[in-house]
C-alpha cells in the first residue's frame, strides 16, 4: 500500500512539473508542416533532415509551407548561398538572405499558417526546412551575419582545418573578440555535405557569426606552384585582399607555408595573405575593392607553424564559456562534425599528448607586426580589441561630456560670482557718494551757521 500511495505521489509530481514547466522544448517546440512548390512534387526532401536530399531552384521558383497550427519561425539548410529570396506571409512580402548563411533562422514577422519562400537566382538547393512555434530545439543554429569589424581573421583552406590547425587560435579567442573566419574553397560542386560540417564544426566551437565561403572550387595539390596553377596567385591574392579590406582585422592568421602536411592550397593561403598584407593598404592595389571597403593593413598577422617568434597557444585551460572543456577538447568535438573526413590520418593535437607529432594547433609564428613583439602566448598581446576601442571611446566621451558640463557650471558659478562682486562694487560706491553728499550738505550747513553767527555778532556791535 505504501509502495502505491509512493508512485501515486510520484507521479502527480511528474504531471505538476510537466504542467508548471512544459515538456522538452525540441517537442513542444516542431511544428508539423505540408509543402507545395511551383516546380512540382518535391515529396519529402525537405523534411527527411539529410542535407544529400535537396530540392533545386531557380529564379522565381517557390516553396510553400503550410501548417495546422501557426509558426513563428523557419530554419533553412542551404547547400550553397541562396543570395536575396523573399519570405511571403499574408499578403506581405519580406527581404530575406544577402549574408551567405547556409544554416539560416528567420524570425518571422508575423505568426502564419501558410508561408511561401521564393528564390531570386538560379541554382539554389534547399535541404532541409523546419517550422517552429515557441522556444527552438537544440539542434537550431542562430548565425549572425558575418562581422563588419573583425579583431581576428583566420584564413582556412578547407572544411575542417579550422578544427585541425586553428581550433585554439578560434575557440581560446571567440569570446573575448571578433573572430571572423573565411575559406579558400568551397564545397559547392564537390562534396556539399562538407560546408554542413564546417557550420557545425564552428558552432561546437562558439563561432556566431557566419563564416565567409570561397570562390575558389576545391583541388588537391601537392605544391605550391600547383595550386597556383590551379586558382592563380593574382586572383588568390585579390580574394584575401578583398577580405582584409571588408573586415578590416587587426589579427590576421593563416596556414603553414610548407601546407602543414604538405598540400598545396594551404601552401598558396599562406602566400596570398603575405602578397595581401602588403598591398591591402595601398588603394591602387586591386583598386575595386578598395572603392567598396576602403584600404587596410593589419596590425599582426600569424603563420601557423612559422618558425620565427613562435608563440605557443593556451591549449589545456578550462574555460567556463566551454562548461569547463578545454580548448584541445573543444577542438577536438568539433573536427568529430566532419563525419565525411575521419578517415583520414591527420588529427587534432597540441604536441602534449603526441610531442612527435609536427602539426601542432598551438604553434603560430608572429610574421609581421606594426605593434611590436609578443612575450606572452597571445594573439591580443599590444591589440585593443573593436569592442574595448568601443567602450573606451563611449567612456571618453561620457567623461568629456562631464567635463563640459563641470565647465559650463564653474563659468556659471564664476559668472555668478563675478556679478555678485559687481553688485558689491556698485552698492559700495552708492554709498560712498550717499556719504560723501551726506558730508556736503553738512558742511554747508555748519558754513552757514558761522556766517549767521558772525552777523548776528556785527548787529550787536552796533
Amino acid at each position: 500500500m505504501k509502495n502505491k500511495i509512493a508512485m501515486l505521489f510520484g507521479a502527480a509530481i511528474v504531471v505538476a512539473a510537466i504542467t508548471l514547466f512544459g515538456t522538452s522544448k525540441t517537442d513542444a517546440a516542431e511544428v508539423t508542416y505540408h509543402t507545395s512548390s511551383s516546380i512540382g512534387d518535391i515529396g519529402n526532401d525537405l523534411q527527411d533532415t539529410n542535407v544529400s536530399s535537396k530540392v533545386k531552384l531557380n529564379s522565381g521558383d517557390t516553396v510553400t509551407i503550410t501548417s495546422d497550427s501557426a509558426v513563428d519561425s523557419v530554419y533553412i539548410k542551404w547547400d550553397k548561398d541562396p543570395g536575396n529570396w523573399t519570405l511571403s506571409i499574408g499578403g506581405k512580402d519580406y527581404d530575406e538572405g544577402g549574408y551567405g548563411i547556409l544554416h539560416e533562422f528567420v524570425e518571422l514577422p508575423e505568426d502564419a499558417t501558410s508561408i511561401t519562400i521564393t528564390v531570386k537566382q538560379d541554382d539554389c538547393r534547399m535541404c532541409d526546412l523546419w517550422v517552429f512555434k515557441g522556444d527552438t530545439p537544440d539542434f537550431v543554429q542562430k548565425w549572425e551575419p558575418p562581422y563588419e569589424e573583425a579583431d581576428i581573421l583566420a584564413l582556412v583552406a578547407h572544411a575542417d582545418d579550422e578544427a585541425l590547425f586553428f581550433g585554439p587560435a578560434i575557440v581560446n579567442y571567440v569570446d573575448k573578440a571578433a573572430v571572423q573566419v573565411a575559406m579558400f574553397t568551397n564545397f559547392h560542386d564537390s562534396e556539399p555535405i562538407r560546408s554542413h560540417e564546417f557550420y557545425n564544426s564552428l558552432w561546437e566551437m562558439g563561432v556566431r557569426h557566419a563564416p565567409i565561403i570561397g570562390p575558389f572550387y576545391d583541388y588537391y595539390s601537392e605544391t605550391l606552384d600547383t595550386a597556383i596553377g590551379q586558382y592563380g596567385e593574382d586572383e588568390s591574392t585579390a580574394y584575401v585582399t578583398d577580405l582584409i579590406r571588408r573586415f578590416k582585422p587587426q589579427v590576421v592568421t593563416t596556414h603553414d607555408t610548407n601546407g602543414e602536411y604538405g598540400h598545396g592550397c594551404h601552401m598558396l593561403c599562406a602566400k596570398a595573405v603575405m602578397n595581401a598584407i602588403e598591398v591591402s593598404g595601398n588603394a591602387d592595389s586591386y583598386p575595386e575593392s578598395a572603392k567598396d571597403y576602403g584600404t587596410w593593413t593589419p596590425l599582426k598577422t600569424y603563420i601557423h607553424l612559422w618558425g620565427e617568434n613562435q608563440i605557443t597557444l593556451d591549449t589545456r585551460t578550462p574555460l567556463d564559456s566551454f562548461g569547463g572543456r578545454t580548448a584541445i577538447e573543444v577542438a577536438r568535438e568539433a573536427y568529430k562534425k566532419h563525419e565525411s573526413q575521419q578517415w583520414c590520418w591527420f588529427f587534432v593535437e597540441d604536441g602534449i599528448d603526441d610531442p612527435t607529432y609536427q602539426f601542432s594547433c598551438a604553434k603560430f609564428g608572429l610574421y609581421k607586426t606594426s605593434v611590436g613583439t609578443d612575450n606572452n602566448n597571445d594573439f591580443l598581446e599590444n591589440i585593443t580589441t573593436y569592442a574595448d576601442q568601443k567602450a573606451n571611446a563611449q567612456k571618453e566621451s561620457a567623461e568629456n561630456e562631464s567635463t563640459e558640463v563641470t565647465d559650463q557650471n564653474d563659468d556659471s558659478k564664476s559668472g555668478s560670482s563675478k556679478f555678485v562682486v559687481l553688485i558689491i562694487i556698485v552698492v559700495i560706491i552708492v554709498l560712498l557718494l550717499i556719504l560723501v553728499m551726506c558730508i556736503r550738505a553738512y558742511n554747508k550747513k555748519k558754513r552757514a551757521a558761522r556766517r549767521r553767527a558772525r552777523r548776528a555778532a556785527q548787529r550787536r556791535k552796533e
